[in-house]
């Protein structure tokens, strides 16, 4: 989760508080990165701010599911229980769907980093364009990504190939990552230390640091130093030696311009559906109600997709039936 987006779950966190949005202490309980998306001035007067905080919050609650809204709207109070605080709002969610509580929570938790990553990265009216146009520059970012995925092998192999647009003078490094995710209803199966990489050509390794359970930070050092717009392309191989999830998805902390991924399953070896993954919240990965483009494979069981335009922090790539 980037940083922003942390931010912003945390400040969620404290508005569904007590009496959400009707709460008599909103106005204090508005962080900055909330006032930054709800366009809330200095100048609002507090009435003014809680209009903007309903009106964002119910603008981005509209674009889900009629379940999910329906528990982001108890969440906040929007739903007109201005009397009712927090904790029993969600108790009367848990009883009429006869969840177990818990589970509820867990559920609002995980709305709260979507409805973050809506707010932050997916901009709907022209003012918040003008706002995501305007957040800092990245010291590069990625022209051209190429990606094959060969499942088809006894450990599977992924070969990178990427060219990269330095933003600044004497750019010496990157910071590059890989993700493996468990499979559905797994429990510890993912060892990012045992996942090899090896460089192909351009670029030499440094220290790889597991930085959480399924992920897997090294650097990318350059062979030498680039000048503001100047391309450098490099490529490295991984290795695999475990299961992950159906899916292979390219989540850029940088925008991309190009990325290009094939997954080769084998001849005779395709699962029955393969689709495409367009710019999705990574916690949907693996969930079946989303409805997603069919693809098909070659003669040689190879399914391939293409994306443009990519936003960092958003998922591209290819989704299997892992039967």
């Amino acid at each position: 989760m980037s940083s922003d987006v942390q931010v912003l779950v945390d400040e969620l966190k404290a508005l569904r508080k007590g009496y959400g949005v009707q709460s008599g202490d909103l106005s204090a309980r508005t962080g900055g990165m909330v006032r930054q998306v709800c366009r809330i001035t200095d100048a609002d007067p507090p009435p003014a701010q809680r209009t903007k905080v309903i009106a964002t919050l119910t603008g981005l609650i509209d674009d889900l599911p009629d379940d999910l809204a329906e528990l982001a709207r108890a969440a906040f109070g929007l739903d007109g229980t201005a009397d009712v605080r927090y904790e029993e709002r969600l108790t009367r969610i848990a009883v009429r769907a006869q969840r177990d509580p818990r589970t509820i929570r867990r559920r609002v938790d995980e709305l709260l980093e979507r409805l973050a990553q809506a707010a932050l990265y997916r901009p709907t009216t022209p003012q918040a364009a003008q706002a995501d146009a305007e957040l800092p520059d990245h010291p590069w970012h990625t022209t051209d990504l190429t990606v094959a995925v060969l499942l088809d092998l006894p450990v599977v192999e992924v070969f990178e190939q990427r060219r990269i647009i330095s933003h600044r003078e004497r750019l010496t490094e990157l910071d590059h990552s890989v993700t493996v995710s468990e499979p559905p209803g797994a429990n510890g199966s993912v060892d990012p230390v045992a996942v090899g990489i090896d460089p192909v050509r351009g670029f030499l390794l440094g220290p790889a640091t597991p930085v959480s359970g399924n992920r897997l930070a090294f650097r990318v050092g350059l062979p030498h130093p680039l000048g503001l717009d100047e391309t450098h392309a490099f490529s490295f191989r991984l290795r695999v030696p475990m299961k992950f999830a159906p899916h292979y998805v390219c989540t850029p902390r940088q925008p991309c311009d190009r990325f290009t991924l094939s997954v080769r399953f084998g001849v005779g070896r395709a699962p029955e559906r393969i689709w495409r993954l367009d710019g999705e919240f990574p916690l949907e990965l693996n969930d079946p109600l989303v409805p997603r483009t069919p693809l098909a494979v070659d003669a040689a069981g190879e399914a391939t997709a293409s994306f443009t335009d990519l936003r960092p922090n958003l998922s591209y790539g290819i989704g299997w039936d892992p039967r």
